[in-house]
């Protein structure tokens, strides 16, 4: 549990880097980047480490994790002094009564995915389905947090680096190094922030396209969407569904079918 809330929180770090910047080049959407945040505070963190570490810049380590945050922070600061403006002129407000709608909307969404994967994982955290694919990848974390620099050394083929990509590892091992999570528990909690990952992509894709289209339906006829339409909010529950719970009913349907526990006239209608 503790685990769980200290990897929450270290994402939340990495999200407000992110919406430093998101919120700059994506602040044209409904959500003004909010939901791109995180991913891409993860990603051009993670990259920054990368680099660092690869280059020699900086030791494979804590102080080269936290580096790369400021990195991250530094490059929104710059991205709004060459657009001739400040962070000062568009303050982060932190007052609960100012938080928009959608900023709860998608911290919801995205603390509820990373809780139920997480919890999941909790009674299921074996690593040894997938054909054994999981075995490498542990391999890999563990490579990489061991390793004194990048690329990291092949745990498998002793004296050689790793010859695959390897960047989705790098993002769980960083996390992993600045968290103090043992690594098999974080190999885990990685599996559920990736999940939580999908979840607010897609529920941000779906609420700023929809949110776009009421937008112009406003600014068309006088009469248009209100402020408060719930319409972009559907939108976005029902593409995050689709993305990431639909394709697993497979495996729920076939159980059914299988049982005979519904009637036949359900699966010509359903054309199974």
């Amino acid at each position: 549990m503790i685990d769980a809330i200290v990897w929450y929180l270290w994402m939340q770090v990495f999200g407000i880097a992110g919406w430093l910047l998101s919120r700059r080049l994506l602040g044209g959407l409904p959500d003004r980047g909010y939901g791109a945040s995180k991913t891409l505070g993860l990603i051009l963190g993670g990259f920054a480490y990368w680099i660092l570490v690869t280059l020699g810049l900086a030791a494979n380590n804590t102080g080269a994790v936290l580096l790369a945050l400021i990195a991250v922070a530094v490059a929104a600061l710059g991205l709004a002094i060459r657009r001739g403006g400040s962070l000062a002129q568009t303050p982060i407000r932190i007052s609960l009564r100012s938080i928009p709608s959608y900023v709860w909307w998608t911290e919801g969404a995205f603390l509820a995915a990373f809780a139920l994967c997480a919890l999941f994982r909790a009674y299921v955290p074996d690593i040894n389905e997938a054909g054994g694919e999981k075995y490498m990848e542990s391999m890999f974390i563990n490579a990489i947090l061991r390793s004194p620099t990048f690329p990291p050394n092949d745990a498998w083929l002793s004296g050689l680096p790793i010859s695959y990509y390897y960047f989705g590892y790098v993002l769980l091992a960083m996390l992993t190094r600045v968290s103090g999570i043992a690594p098999a528990i974080a190999f885990n909690l990685g599996g559920a922030m990736f999940f939580a990952l999908a979840v607010v992509t897609a529920f941000s894709a779906g609420y700023n396209l929809f949110g776009l289209r009421a937008r112009a339906e406003a600014a068309a006829e006088p009469d248009g969407p209100s402020r408060g339409d719930p319409r972009p909010l559907a939108a976005g529950l029902l593409t995050a569904v689709m993305l990431t719970l639909m394709g697993n009913l497979g495996g729920f349907l076939g159980v059914l079918r299988c049982n005979n526990t519904l009637p036949d006239s359900f699966w010509r209608w359903l054309d199974v």
